[in-house]
């Protein structure tokens, strides 16, 4: 990550999904959608597109986004607006760290 914020000029990032709000799966359809806003709220800052999922399965894929330069109070708004119950932040030469939005 320090790699890649350094070579972009940045201190900071976060990483971000829309997807199964308050941790209740929807429809494919739906997540699509969802993160189709999520992306047209990122206007202005670079990312990356990626999936979050869990190694062994028991979580289904979900569409997430490595948005660098997003400090972390506009990081936290973004994932509260998108009923997040949490999301991951970092900053050049720091560990990543989970934050909740509750």
């Amino acid at each position: 990550a320090d790699a890649l914020l350094r070579r972009h000029g940045h201190a900071c990032w976060a990483y971000l999904t829309a997807c199964n709000p308050g941790s209740v799966i929807l429809s494919s359809e739906e997540n699509l959608a969802r993160s189709a806003q999520l992306r047209e709220r990122l206007a202005g800052w670079p990312f990356l597109e990626g999936e979050g999922s869990a190694p062994d399965g028991s979580w289904p894929g979900e569409k997430s986004f490595l948005v660098l330069g997003i400090d972390e109070a506009e990081a936290h708004a973004l994932a509260r607006g998108f009923h997040q119950a949490a999301f991951l932040a970092g900053r050049l030469g720091q560990p990543a760290r989970l934050l909740w939005t509750a």
